[in-house]
């Protein structure tokens, strides 16, 4: 009877083979419904999320700059005037002060709160403003640097390899637990300072409209939160920006 046991032990292998795929066509179905459950939630989040609008001028002027004598303190600030000159050893040590604005519009639903996070030499001046559905504000950046540290950005220029002057970066959270999060990095290259016609030693102020300064602005990947509070976010395929 060596076909019954044959028969047997087939019968045994194919019970097997079909439990195992019952197996795995339950998890992907669960798979499945778990990442149908993600994309609908994904949904409903970016539903409720503010549109918001962050514009900020790619080459902006650097018109309004002033300087001081003593880096963070010390000495009144005074207006820099067209052709201003610096040198070195001289003049490491002061100040210039530079101020850029750009516009944050909130095409709502719900008020935001736009969030700042940056050095000692760069921060907003308007920080906590609370921004209404349909309306926009304009924010001032303060930029801080020495003048040996604006010659040094001038020198690296603001190539994509270059190192940044600075960087601050723009976070909007919304209200609930379960929610989203938005964050814009803004990366300031280039200089107020460059050379004189001619004079590739000396070193004068700029404030032409066309001058080495470039704001670079980053969008980062949206996040959204299964809970904030316990850091559970949730992952979705094909989950918008």
């Amino acid at each position: 009877m060596e076909w019954v046991a044959v028969l047997s032990s087939v019968a045994t292998a194919v019970s097997a083979v079909v439990i195992a795929w019952q197996a795995l066509l339950t998890r992907s179905a669960l798979t499945l419904t778990r990442e149908t459950l993600s994309e609908t939630r994904v949904t409903r989040l970016d539903s409720r999320a503010p549109r918001v609008l962050v514009g900020v001028p790619r080459y902006p002027s650097t018109e309004g700059a002033e300087m001081r004598q003593f880096t963070f303190g010390g000495g009144q600030l005074q207006p820099v005037t067209k052709g201003t000159p610096f040198m070195l050893p001289r003049h490491e040590e002061w100040e210039i002060r530079w101020l850029f604005t750009f516009n944050v519009m909130n095409d709502g639903p719900g008020s935001v709160v736009p969030e700042f996070e940056s050095g000692l030499r760069m921060a907003v001046l308007e920080a906590g403003a609370l921004i209404p559905a349909g309306e926009a504000r304009e924010f001032t950046v303060s930029v801080n640097r020495s003048v040996e540290e604006w010659i040094k950005a001038a020198e690296t220029g603001w190539d994509d390899d270059a190192p940044t002057t600075d960087e601050l970066s723009l976070s909007i959270h919304g209200p609930n637990d379960s929610d989203v999060s938005d964050r814009w990095i803004m990366r300031l290259r280039g200089s107020l300072l460059e050379h004189p016609v001619g004079d590739r030693t000396g070193w004068v102020y700029n404030n032409e409209l066309f001058n080495s300064l470039k704001i670079e602005t980053q969008r980062e990947p949206r996040i959204y939160w299964e809970s904030r509070a316990n850091n559970r976010t949730i992952r979705a395929s094909g989950a918008p920006i």
